[in-house]
């Protein structure tokens, strides 16, 4: 295991860092491109071993890239690609793309769409690993739940006819369609 700080890497290195611990990043056309690879410390003055990643790669920099799960990144992210569309982008060119959510443990396997309204789409632990559609943040007040074995079941659904064409509705009971 080899392991460099940033102590180590300004030291055995200063020579070739001329701005601020940054290595300046050469594109293609063997130019300097305006990016800059750069070993920082302290990020938001917590943590060490941070790599800065962009123009202005600093301590507030753009894209920064930690060991301890506090990256963050300020465009879009690509895996398995070569362009990103959004801000997250997963795709496969030559097989099923498969973007796995989940802890194989005692909990919620969910993916939370927040927005104006929030939804929760997930795996429901308590409900025997139900697929549930949940208006909130969680999966605890479901809208829709498709249990393990097949059944459906909807508790929010109206209780009146609530007019127009194609809604679903309890009539004591009974689902009916409008």
């Amino acid at each position: 295991m080899l392991a460099i700080s940033t102590p180590v890497v300004q030291s055995a290195l200063s020579g070739l860092f001329s701005n601020n611990n940054r290595v300046p990043v050469v594109n293609g056309a063997n130019s300097l491109a305006e990016s800059n690879l750069s070993f920082l410390d302290d990020v938001l003055s917590t943590v060490s071993g941070f790599i800065g990643i962009g123009a202005g790669a600093t301590q507030q920099g753009s894209e920064v890239l930690g060991v301890d799960g506090l990256s963050y990144f300020a465009g879009n992210v690509g895996i398995g690609g070569t362009r990103a569309s959004g801000q997250l982008h997963v795709q496969t060119a030559s097989a099923n793309t498969i973007l796995t959510v989940g802890n194989n443990s005692a909990y919620d396997q969910l993916i939370y769409l927040r927005g104006n309204y929030d939804w929760s789409i997930g795996m429901n632990y308590s409900n025997n690993n139900a697929l549930t559609f949940a208006p909130s943040s969680d999966l605890s007040s479901a809208a829709m739940t498709i249990a393990t074995g097949g059944g459906i079941t909807m508790p929010l659904l109206p209780t009146s006819n609530p007019g127009g064409s194609g809604n679903l509705w309890n009539n004591s009971g009974v689902v009916n369609i409008t």
